[in-house]
């Protein structure tokens, strides 16, 4: 992440919890804009090389990887869903 983008992260990562939900998820703010990155409890329980990069790094990075994807979009997501078919 370069200095300039770090600057758009202003907090996270907070982990969450959704009861009903088989998820590890986390929050983050950016520009003022929470973003919410979940990944699935299977995904988060199977070994890196069992996994696409992108979900591989999320998982490492809390959340993140998506983050730093998103800021220099115009209008970030406001929730990421990653699974273990995730590309």
């Amino acid at each position: 992440m370069t200095e300039e983008q770090a600057e758009h992260v202003i907090d996270g990562p907070l982990s969450i919890a959704f009861h009903g939900r088989d998820v590890t998820a986390w929050r983050w703010i950016m520009n003022g804009h929470e973003v919410t990155v979940e990944i699935s409890e299977t995904a988060m329980q199977i070994p890196d090389e069992q996994l696409s990069e992108r979900v591989a790094a999320a998982r490492r990075s809390q959340g993140r990887s998506e983050i730093e994807r998103m800021l220099d979009w115009d209008v970030p997501l406001d929730r990421v869903e990653l699974n273990t078919d995730s590309e």
